[in-house]
């Protein structure tokens, strides 16, 4: 094939396309026409397919770029979070601290308090034993009585190297020898109702009581020290026999949220 030939066709075809007569005649015309209505829809297809790959293009671009941006932003919230939660379990630990040292100082006991963190308490024996960090190695010994800045816990039934076992108040085999604070009226406080109260058993049925009124440990009692609270009267029922009044007591200790507690030396 002559290649030089085919050039040169085509330059002169081109110039004759593009002198005036021939550009102007009805032939040249109808080609650009048809070229137009041909190719317009094939432009319009091409121009709407660039817009939207580089629509496309921009948003695939844009949800990655939102993507890491919004996982590091998780990530830094999740940080936060947990940086907060430590805050204020500091604040907690401060707050129970200053709680602590404020009791011992302005309690107006005349014995030492020694103050020991719950760390144990077993799901069968729950209101019944608590273990406390407390043992052999701090001059732990079997009854030493135990209490909470608001009252009476229990006393120490058991003793190992670092930890020992404290029988509460709150036990069906308790028993604590109590009176009210201002009538003297005695009676026994006893376990085993539950986790917040207990039963005052061999209250006189002459004796006269009131509701609210604070009752402590009494001077009868061997195991526990004398006025140490116990709780306060919530029920009175003096009909329950021809002898003895029942009552019901209201724990001075909230045993649901025990942390700390203090051993009497």
């Amino acid at each position: 094939m002559d290649y030089k030939f085919l050039t040169t066709l085509f330059l002169i075809i081109a110039l004759a396309i593009n002198l005036q007569p021939v550009r102007d005649s009805f032939i040249v015309k109808g080609v650009k026409t048809s070229t137009i209505v041909i190719l317009y829809p094939l432009q319009k297809v091409f121009k709407i397919s660039s817009n939207i790959l580089g629509i496309g293009g921009e948003f695939v671009f844009k949800a990655y770029y939102y993507q890491g941006y919004s996982k590091k932003l998780e990530d830094e919230v999740s940080k936060l979070k947990g940086e907060n939660t430590l805050l204020n379990s500091l604040k907690l630990e401060n707050e129970e601290l200053r709680s602590v040292l404020n009791f011992r100082k302005r309690s107006g006991y005349r014995f030492s308090l020694i103050p020991a963190q719950v760390i144990g308490r077993d799901f069968k024996s729950w209101n019944s034993i608590i273990e406390i960090d407390y043992g052999q190695k701090n001059g732990a010994k079997a009854g030493l009585n135990v209490i909470s800045k608001d009252g009476l816990v229990g006393k120490i039934i058991e003793v190992g190297p670092l930890t020992s076992k404290v029988e509460l108040i709150i036990s069906p085999q308790s028993s604590v020898s109590s009176m009210t604070r201002h009538k003297n009226v005695f009676g026994i406080a006893r376990g085993g109702i539950g986790t917040d109260k207990l039963r005052m058993d061999y209250v006189a049925e002459s004796a006269e009581l009131s509701m609210e009124a604070q009752v402590i440990v009494s001077s009868a009692s061997g195991s526990f020290i004398q006025g140490i609270p116990v709780g306060k009267i919530i029920a009175i029922d003096k009909n329950f026999d021809n002898v003895f009044q029942r009552i019901t007591l209201k724990t001075a200790t909230d045993f649901s949220s025990l942390k700390t507690v203090f051993i009497c030396k």
